[in-house]
């Protein structure tokens, strides 16, 4: 997994396998960035869409395909486990950005698995584990920036 230029001076994601370069595509726009595989080969990044936006991307059996946003229009994917759940950041309507989890064709804003109250809010994901444990940057009601480990409703945690 790589990035690399095109003949058309485009930079693309590109994945080497057997010995050959394979370009990876893009979702329609000019250029892709691959960020990270996992052990079945399963690519995520992120891509521009026909309209230039950068859109978060898995790559799996050959195939590319846009992950969504959060109601606005960009996101980004940061990682990727064997159970292809991804991790990212992704744009809500008004802008913002905030962590995402994707699984099973869906994407949550990752702050909706917070307890009330919980005195800090995610701003970005940028790893996952096998467990679903997911590596986030945070920022506390007073300002400062954390790295924070939540594990979601659901997953094992182990």
């Amino acid at each position: 997994m790589d990035v690399r230029w095109t003949a058309q001076q485009l930079r693309h994601a590109f994945l080497h396998t057997g010995g050959k370069m394979r370009d990876l595509g893009t979702l329609g726009g000019q250029i892709s960035q691959a960020n990270v595989l996992n052990e079945g080969g399963d690519v995520v990044g992120f891509a521009q869409n026909p309209t230039g936006q950068s859109r978060a991307f898995l790559h799996t059996k050959g195939k590319m395909s846009d992950l969504g946003t959060l109601g606005g229009p960009s996101s980004f994917a940061n990682a990727i486990n064997n159970r292809q759940h991804i991790v990212g950041a992704a744009q809500l309507a008004t802008g913002e950005n905030r962590p995402f989890l994707w699984g099973e064709g869906k994407m949550w804003n990752f702050n909706q698995f917070l307890p009330p109250n919980a005195g800090w809010f995610l701003l970005i994901a940028t790893d996952i584990n096998e467990a679903d444990q997911i590596l986030c940057l945070a920022r506390t009601k007073n300002g400062q920036l954390r790295a924070v480990r939540v594990t979601p409703p659901g997953a094992s945690g182990k």
